[in-house]
């Protein structure tokens, strides 16, 4: 987003653009830089800068945090279930498999929040809405796993369960990317650089376990005679093993950065907290009293 003071001031130093407020949405053309919007009390120059996270309101940033905190501890009261109740109950380890996903999910949820103003939505927006879609099929998923440990296992809903696995290695990448454009807005370089690395190799870990294992089932098991069919079946088994082994080590590679992304949130989300007004109307901030920690970040 282009600096609107800097590149589209009138003669007498009004906003010659249409600009919509950050707090409100609210056209902010004509109006001068230095005050605050009508509707909503926002400084103005909240909304005349770049799309950096910083100028959001701290709201919305407090829930993207919140979002990242909870993917993580979701995750790893998921996987501390998942080792405790492994050897206690299948039916057990499906019911905390799906409450600690389900912490997870909401978690992803809360950091795919748009910002309020739309400002800087469009560069991530599709990946934004398929993380979301996927986040409703990541629920289906833990469900479904529930239902067929209790007992209830048609081949109908053996075939729902990798599909919503497939789709949700598709989820992993939209992921990724929308993790790497949001820490470019902190921003967050190696962040960003990290998260881009690891799509493909995650999404394509993740393909490759869920579609091999559902063709090893589709074989059955090594016919006792050897043979050409038996050599398919144990590559098959090789490459499934390595492939889940692959993402299991990129998971903790996510997970890790997913938490170094909430750490980074928090500098712009104290930030905005200084640009942005406790209240809706207050005194007007001087016109350049925020703008020097910004720029320097």
């Amino acid at each position: 987003m282009a600096d609107a003071t800097s590149e589209s001031p009138d003669v007498a130093g009004l906003i010659a653009i249409d600009l919509p407020c950050r707090g409100c949405g609210y056209n902010l053309r004509g109006l001068l830089p230095t005050g605050r919007c009508p509707e909503c009390g926002v400084p103005i120059s909240a909304s005349c800068h770049d799309d950096l996270l910083c100028y959001g309101p701290p709201t919305w940033l407090a829930t993207l945090q919140r979002g990242a905190w909870l993917i993580v501890w979701g995750t790893v009261g998921m996987v501390a279930g998942l080792i405790v109740f492994d050897l206690v109950s299948p039916l057990l380890m499906a019911v905390v498999k799906l409450a600690g996903g389900a912490v997870a999910l909401y978690g992803v949820w809360l950091i795919t929040q748009p910002d309020p103003s739309g400002i800087g939505d469009d560069q991530y927006v599709n990946d934004r809405r398929i993380v979301r879609f996927c986040v409703l099929v990541g629920l289906v998923a833990y469900t479904l796993e529930v239902v067929w440990e209790s007992g209830v296992k048609p081949v109908p809903l053996d075939i729902a369960k990798g599909l919503c696995h497939l789709v949700n290695a598709v989820g992993d990448f939209a992921m990724l990317s929308y993790f790497a454009k949001l820490a470019g807005r902190i921003p967050a370089v190696s962040l960003s650089l990290r998260a881009r690395r690891l799509r493909w190799p995650v999404a394509v870990a993740r393909g490759i376990a869920v579609a091999g294992a559902r063709t090893l089932v589709q074989l059955g098991p090594p016919a006792a005679g050897g043979g050409a069919a038996t050599t398919v079946t144990v590559a098959l088994t090789a490459i499934v093993g390595a492939a889940v082994l692959a993402h299991l080590g990129l998971s903790v590679l996510v997970l890790i950065l997913v938490y170094r992304l909430g750490k980074a949130l928090r500098v712009p989300l104290e930030l905005a907290r200084h640009i942005w007004p406790t209240t809706s109307i207050g005194t007007p901030l001087s016109p350049g009293n925020h703008l020097a920690g910004p720029r320097g970040h």
